[in-house]
């Protein structure tokens, strides 16, 4: 049995010149469930159902300047945005008759008179047909979004060994600098604040040895090093370890904070990458703005499932043609000699295994968001479909 709610998503279009008739069939279709608008002959059909859609049309044969075959034509050659189930009333019963409808386009016949239970029946199944088309499109969205999630995993597995090549060339100059650093450190002559500065250094360099290490991922290696972590502390670190990079640019920042966040088990030195990855992107795109702003917010939008962290700028925004292409890999709209167009793509990898989503969408105002979500539970995914 049909849920009474099936009948009221569709609303109704009813053409038929006769009064008596049409105001029998706007009756008779409310009581069942329908929301009914009703016109007097074809050419009016056509004109409203332009202006507003109608998935079920009720007409007539016979009607005045357009009639019913010739309006079920001009419907099937029309663009619309979706499928109309179309029910042609006549007192026509020849065998010729029934052909002439159905090859004009109409779906069923009913043939006058007829009884409320009939044209319930007739009504029912046209609903059956437009709830499978509606299931049949929300299956291919989401065959294009997995094709998408396919497509992008493959671009990870081509790159799993340029990652090994590339892990090998940045190690090795950086154990030399870090050799010398810890030479620098020992000099007696050396002030307190120089030695700060080398410990900032040894563990920026340390974070560049475990990113590096860690680029076997793209051989399809787990995540290591995983351990709760306080999403909003990190922003924190994060924003003061940039706090020099931040004034020197003159870039205003302001956070929203969910206090509401419960740890979540990741890599917190890949993530803390991720991170940074979308800030640098920031500070390219709000390059040479007299104002300059960087957003930061954390919320819980399905609480127990996933926490979901926005990273927004003020920037001229991403052009549409790239929105789908900015974490393929070499892909960079900065100059040849200012990026290599793998850090946003290197970042989808590192959420994607982490069982989350990365995402960036343009604000309303000037400017785009990337957006971070990821699963409180460490086995689980997040599956919230971006609006």
């Amino acid at each position: 049995m049909q849920a009474e709610s099936d009948f009221s998503r569709y609303p109704v279009l009813v053409a038929e010149d006769d009064k008596v008739s049409r105001v029998f069939l706007e009756k008779t279709l409310s009581q069942i469930g329908y929301r009914v608008t009703t016109v007097h002959n074809g050419v009016e059909a056509m004109a409203v159902i332009q202006r507003q859609f109608f998935p079920i049309l009720v007409t007539d044969w016979m009607m005045p300047e357009m009639d019913g075959p010739e309006l079920c034509r001009t419907i099937r050659k029309a663009s619309l945005p979706g499928y109309v189930y179309i029910l042609l009333l006549t007192a026509k019963d020849a065998t010729e008759d029934i052909v002439t409808g159905l090859e004009s386009g109409a779906d069923d016949f009913l043939r006058k008179p007829f009884m409320q239970p009939e044209l319930k029946a007739r009504l029912s199944t046209g609903v059956r047909i437009l709830n499978l088309e509606r299931n049949l499109k929300n299956t291919l969205q989401e065959l294009g979004t997995t094709k998408d999630m396919l497509v992008q995993s493959e671009k990870l597995a081509a790159i799993g060994q340029l990652a090994a090549g590339l892990a090998h060339e940045i190690l090795n100059p950086t154990n030399i600098i870090s050799m010398r650093l810890h030479l620098l450190k020992m000099t007696e002559a050396l002030s307190s604040h120089g030695r700060e500065a080398i410990g900032t250094c040894k563990e920026q360099l340390e974070r560049i040895v475990h990113i590096t290490k860690s680029l076997g991922k793209f051989s399809r290696e787990p995540c290591k090093s995983i351990a709760p972590t306080d999403v909003n502390d990190l922003v924190f670190h994060i924003l003061h370890l940039m706090g020099p990079q931040l004034n020197f640019e003159d870039i205003n920042t302001s956070t929203g904070l969910s206090n509401a966040l419960p740890l979540i088990s990741v890599d917190r030195e890949m993530f803390e990458e991720v991170i940074l990855n979308i800030i640098s992107n920031a500070f390219s795109a709000m390059a040479g703005q007299a104002y300059k702003e960087l957003v930061i917010e954390t919320d819980l939008p399905e609480p127990g499932q996933c926490i979901r962290i926005r990273i927004a700028d003020n920037g001229p925004g991403i052009d549409p043609d790239s929105l789908a292409k900015v974490f393929d890999p070499y892909y960079s709209t900065k100059p040849a000699d200012q990026g290599t167009g793998l850090g946003l793509f290197l970042s989808y990898g590192i959420i994607q295994e982490m069982g989350g989503r990365l995402w960036v969408e343009n604000n309303e105002g000037p400017g785009a968001s990337f957006y971070i979500e990821l699963p409180i539970n460490s086995a689980a995914t997040c599956d919230i479909i971006p609006t």
